[in-house]
């Protein structure tokens, strides 16, 4: 055993329809402490595509992508037909 050992702290917030999201961090005397995310799939996407959309613009062709990405994501996803329709809505307008 070393003379430096690990301690290492979880916990778990709720994403409100994407699921769990859980956060590690561990702590090691005389170190930067390391820190975990690990999210949702569905949740990531949706981020990915927010920020697509603010650097590139809404019609980007990434952003576009991106967006398709989150649609497959949350479509069987319980909950979220309202926010899917919509966004297969403003991309049928996006492409013409």
């Amino acid at each position: 055993m070393g003379l430096f050992r690990r301690r290492k702290k979880t916990s778990t917030t709720h994403l409100d329809g994407f699921g769990d999201a859980h956060i590690s961090v561990t702590k090691r005397r005389g170190q930067v402490p390391r820190v975990e995310v690990e999210v949702p799939q569905a949740w990531a996407l949706g981020i990915a595509a927010q920020q697509k959309g603010n650097e590139l613009g809404p019609t980007h062709p990434e952003t576009i992508r991106a967006v398709e990405r989150y649609l497959d994501a949350i479509s069987v996803l319980p909950g979220h037909a309202e926010e899917a329709r919509g966004l297969r809505q403003w991309l049928a307008q996006v492409r013409r």
